[in-house]
């Protein structure tokens, strides 16, 4: 029972071997300059960086306030309750607004955001989350189509 013990915390302790290529940084002087200046720096960052979190979080109130619940509506078949699809994708429709084909769809609310309710403005985390992934360009394009 100690064996067992002993074997997952050194099993742990192998992790840290990503971290073995850091021990060159001393040995080569250039790159020692140039990660010393940078460890320098970032204490400069900080009030960069808190300006950043408010601009985020000036955009995440203002879409919380614009589409809270917004990208429920979904175009729903009157006859079926099934969603319209166009392009492979559920038509996404606003309160006012007309859904495609006269009388056979009206716009209704569905339970999930697009993206496995990962992308929604419904609460200021979630908008949080939406504007980081704007910002960074990753995955930006798919939240570009939902409006």
């Amino acid at each position: 029972m100690g064996g067992s013990e002993g074997g997952s915390s050194i099993s742990g302790l192998r992790a840290f071997r990503v971290l073995r290529p850091l021990r060159s940084i001393n040995k080569i002087e250039g790159l020692k300059v140039i990660m010393m200046s940078v460890m320098a720096a970032l204490p400069l960052l900080k009030d960069t960086i808190i300006v950043l979190l408010f601009f985020f979080l000036i955009f995440a109130i203002g879409g919380v306030n614009m589409f809270m619940g917004m990208l429920m509506n979904r175009c729903v078949s009157i006859e079926t309750g099934q969603p319209l699809f166009e392009d492979g994708e559920e038509v996404i429709c606003a309160d006012n607004t007309t859904c495609p084909g006269e009388g056979e769809y009206f716009c209704g609310k569905r339970t999930m955001n697009p993206n496995f309710d990962v992308t929604n403005f419904d609460n200021i985390f979630w908008a949080l989350l939406v504007v980081f992934q704007c910002i960074t360009l990753e995955g930006w394009s798919e939240i570009m189509v939902l409006y």
